[in-house]
């Protein structure tokens, strides 16, 4: 709505505009604002016949088509006009007028690019379009007022509406992209499903050519796992105690005797005693005699033993000669 307006404010003040070289002038320009950018505007010299044919080199020289942009050419050697129809050739100022409103940057940047190539020094600046429109005759004042406040609210919403665009233009695209993966997952879907219905039919087929199972007795049980033998080692912990036991025993026992031996041989030998230490304590009963075992080896010496009243001798018992000491009272 705002873009019809301005282009209604547009057209009622280049109405008032009656000069047709200058109209397009100012409908370039007035088309630039209403898009909201700068003009262009490339100042050069050429030689021509005229002014027309000025303008006609300088857009050949650009590789551009007339009808893009506008052209005003003037005699830069500033002779009379008698003197510059005498002249076939005249130097010419040129200024052309270009916007992006109806040719792209490119094709702006290549014109001037095409210039320099041919050796041609030129001037370009960017204008503002409501400061060239200020000075154009022919334009209202009150009326570019009017114009350049609606032109600037145009521009506006022109941008806010290219956003809106853009968005909708991406989620377009996405929208297309997701139903390309959704037809994509149906696909596969449908794939898988007769992949797996193949698969079911092989399944079957190989399980009708497997016998059935035959009756087979269970096995019987594992072994449990083999573990320690605590009560066999207790076992023999009990036999070796025992064992050492009876030994202990068997040791103490045979150290008594010895002992005692020992005992029974020193009282015979000593001869301080008419009676022998058999384990008796005192006198032996009359018509006992203690019988015993001497210590090997045997001794080489004997003696006769008499009990305490003299009777029963023993005879013959031997003794060691080295710790064996009779006296006269002693002897048999």
């Amino acid at each position: 709505a705002k873009k019809v307006q301005v282009q209604n404010t547009r057209n009622t003040m280049l109405g008032g505009i009656t000069d047709v070289k200058l109209k397009k002038k100012a409908q370039l320009v007035v088309d630039a604002a209403i898009a909201g950018v700068n003009v262009t505007k490339v100042k050069a010299s050429f030689i021509a016949a005229n002014e027309i044919a000025a303008c006609d080199v300088a857009y050949l020289k650009m590789d551009l088509a007339i009808t893009v942009g506008t052209c005003d050419a003037g005699d830069a050697s500033n002779a009379t006009s008698s003197r510059r129809h005498l002249l076939s050739n005249t130097t010419y100022s040129v200024e052309i007028l270009l916007s992006t409103a109806n040719v792209d940057q490119f094709g702006i940047n290549a014109a001037l690019t095409s210039l320099s190539t041919a050796g041609i020094t030129t001037k370009t600046t960017n204008e503002n379009a409501f400061v060239l429109l200020s000075a154009i005759p022919g334009i209202n004042g009150a009326m570019l007022t009017t114009f350049q406040s609606e032109a600037t609210a145009a521009v506006t919403a022109t941008a806010v509406a290219a956003a809106y665009e853009a968005d909708a233009v991406a989620t377009e695209t996405a929208a297309i992209e997701l139903e390309t993966d959704a037809t994509a997952t149906e696909k596969a879907a449908v794939d898988l499903a007769a992949e797996a219905t193949t698969l079911n039919k092989a399944a079957v087929a190989a399980a009708m050519l497997v016998p059935p199972p035959s009756r087979i007795s269970p096995s019987p049980p594992l072994p449990p796992p083999e573990m320690s033998n605590p009560p066999a080692k207790n076992l023999l912990v009990y036999v070796a105690s025992g064992a050492a036991a009876a030994t202990a025993v068997f040791v103490v026992i045979i150290t008594c005797y010895c002992r005692r031996r020992r005992r029974l041989l020193d009282g015979v030998a000593s001869g301080a005693h008419t009676s022998i230490d058999s384990g008796y304590d005192g006198v032996l009963p009359t018509g006992l005699i203690p019988t015993f075992r001497p210590p090997h080896p045997w001794p080489t010496q004997t003696v006769d033993v008499l009990q305490a009243d003299g009777s029963n001798a023993v005879r013959g018992v031997p003794v060691d000669p080295q710790h064996f000491t009779m006296t006269a009272t002693d002897k048999a």
